[in-house]
């Protein structure tokens, strides 16, 4: 079966939470490992539960509350200018050293390359450009289209919509167990790429693969009975179809009104060119609402990245 794209987590699978420890020991907080490690668990927490509740509020919104919540568990008295500066740090990250050349291989082949995050826009695309990786990929997905954090369903609805593609068409590629149990759930072909040895979910689907680091990326792609192969020119063609019966429909500069619903290419920022292609989220994540409804809710989890703390 062809690939439609592969689809990458972001913190901790491309960009290494683990470098948060220096900026937290910079700030003189002891045991950074630790405060991280409490920091990260509860930026998730925080997400899954206002996923649960319909109460979104953004990944960098979240971020600063969860840090403002380990201070005050760890004891730990930060001013406000070092809060802004450890929260501002998120988009700072070094990407880990196998990243480039699995997304260079990947366009030798012309495989469209996407980041699905819970990170908002802006600063996914900052953490990108500053760990020198943007150009490497195609598109970047944000859960800021949907209103809800991963492993919602219609977070990983947005990889295949952009792509005009069945689920089974997207390779997925987390370092988090639970999003890479999320995903196969949804139904896309996991890449786990545990870097750290965890032990996976006891939940089923298990991922199609476990990989220990993107080097193995590709012999996972192209195996011949793994995930397949290159963008057919039909999977081409399909993607193409999509956008311009919309183009053709004369629906705005996206091919769309945004009386339409926002799961589609809403939100996604094709690299290329540097077209962000936007909608309005929150009317959009209104209409999905009721669909959500018929599809379930998201389950609890545990976090990844150097203790398993991963989005």
């Amino acid at each position: 079966m062809a690939v439609a794209a592969v689809v990458f987590d972001l913190y901790g699978t491309i960009l290494t939470i683990e470098s948060m420890r220096a900026h937290v020991a910079a700030a003189g907080v002891p045991d950074a490992a630790a405060f991280v490690a409490d920091w990260r668990r509860k930026q998730l927490e925080y997400a899954f539960l206002t996923t649960l509740a319909q109460a979104y509020r953004d990944f960098d919104e979240l971020t600063a509350l969860a840090l403002d919540f380990t201070c005050a568990q760890r004891d730990t008295n930060l001013d406000a200018d070092a809060r802004a500066e450890l929260v501002a740090a998120w988009q700072t990250m070094p990407a880990y050293d196998d990243v480039a050349p699995a997304l260079r291989a990947l366009a030798d082949r012309d495989v469209p390359r996407a980041v699905l995050t819970n990170g908002t826009p802006s600063s996914a695309r900052a953490a990108l450009r500053a760990a020198n990786i943007l150009d490497l990929l195609t598109d970047v997905l944000s859960v800021d289209a949907v209103r809800a954090f991963k492993p919602d369903p219609r977070v990983y609805a947005l990889a295949t919509a952009r792509f005009a593609c069945a689920p089974d068409g997207i390779v997925f590629v987390s370092s988090n167990p639970w999003d890479a149990w999320g995903a196969a759930h949804f139904g896309f072909r996991v890449a786990w790429c545990n870097r750290h040895g965890h032990p996976p979910e006891a939940l089923t689907p298990r991922p199609a693969a476990q990989l220990r680091g993107l080097g193995e990326l590709a012999a996972f792609v192209w195996a011949p009975d793994g995930a397949g192969t290159t963008p057919s020119d039909d999977c081409r063609s399909a993607r193409r179809n999509a956008l311009n019966e919309d183009a053709d429909a004369g629906k705005g500069d996206i091919g769309r009104s945004t009386d339409e619903p926002a799961l589609t290419e809403r939100n996604t920022e094709t690299i290329r060119g540097e077209e962000i292609l936007a909608g309005d989220e929150e009317r959009g994540g209104d209409r999905e609402a009721a669909a959500y409804g018929k599809r379930g809710s998201t389950t609890d989890a545990t976090e990844e990245g150097g203790d398993g703390t991963d989005v």
